[in-house]
């Protein structure tokens, strides 16, 4: 999608209101590097919008632009300090519209040739090929920015830049330089091995527990079967033993009436 579609934001961080809640948005012009300043960005340009509700009254003009040395000082930390803004020049994204990810000291080729660090802020998923996301959502080690970028010539339009990654075919090693996200990617990744090792482990010895109560249930109802055999064994002895003493008593009887 061409640029000059894109929607409007505010660039200040805990803004990122647009035309449709009603405020004015002013271009930051010549000014675009002090402003920059005043808000702690570095990506700032003279296309970067910033809406009217962060200037006093006195930065205004008659017409209700903004003044050439006007500098934001108003609500540039108030209500959404947690929001983020995607650190690609004309990007409008936050982080409450797409997925973000920490810049690596592997972008900075990138970031040279549009004109921007690429290696701190924050990069929107929207510039991003899907095939560089994990299953986790997380970005892969080996990904690299391509899409979406812009950058404004010197009569102040909007142009598409295509970035070329270019590989050497020399080695087929890719020459990673990991920044403090992806080393905690690989960690945890790590300490997710070390769970399903330690779940694995955990299963295998409830697998055996398992079978061990099996064979003492079988033992056990093998041995309350072989018990109420004995049982029936001993409940006819006992009878046996009643009729042979009632036939012993009988036979005494006899005796002394002879």
């Amino acid at each position: 999608m061409s640029a000059n579609f894109r929607k409007k934001k505010c660039i200040v961080t805990s803004c990122s209101r647009s035309t449709d809640d009603g405020v004015k948005l002013h271009r930051c012009g010549e000014n675009h590097q002090e402003i920059g300043k005043a808000l702690g960005k570095f990506n700032i340009t003279k296309n970067t919008y910033i809406c009217s509700l962060h200037f006093e009254p006195s930065c205004f003009s008659r017409k209700g632009g903004l003044n050439p040395d006007a500098l934001p000082t108003l609500l540039l930390n108030a209500d959404a300090p947690s929001v983020k803004h995607c650190d690609v020049p004309f990007c409008p994204n936050t982080d409450a519209d797409v997925v973000f990810f920490k810049g690596r000291p592997a972008f900075a080729a990138i970031g040279k040739e549009i004109g921007v660090d690429l290696t701190k802020g924050w990069i929107c998923g929207e510039h991003f090929e899907e095939d560089y996301v994990d299953d986790k959502g997380r970005l892969k080690a080996n990904a690299l920015p391509t899409l979406g970028f812009v950058t404004e010539d010197t009569d102040g339009a909007l142009n598409q830049v295509t970035v070329h990654v270019v590989s050497s075919n020399q080695d087929s090693t890719v020459d990673l330089m990991l920044s403090d996200d992806v080393v905690a990617d690989i960690v945890d990744d790590c300490k997710d091995l070390e769970v399903r090792a330690e779940n694995n482990k955990l299963r295998l010895e409830l697998q055996k527990t398992q079978e061990k109560l099996e064979s003492l249930r079988k033992t056990v109802k093998l041995l309350q079967d072989d018990l109420v055999t004995k049982k029936r064994k001993i409940d006819n002895l006992e009878a046996e033993l009643r009729l042979a003493n009632k036939a012993a008593r009988h036979f005494e009887v006899r005796i002394v009436n002879e």
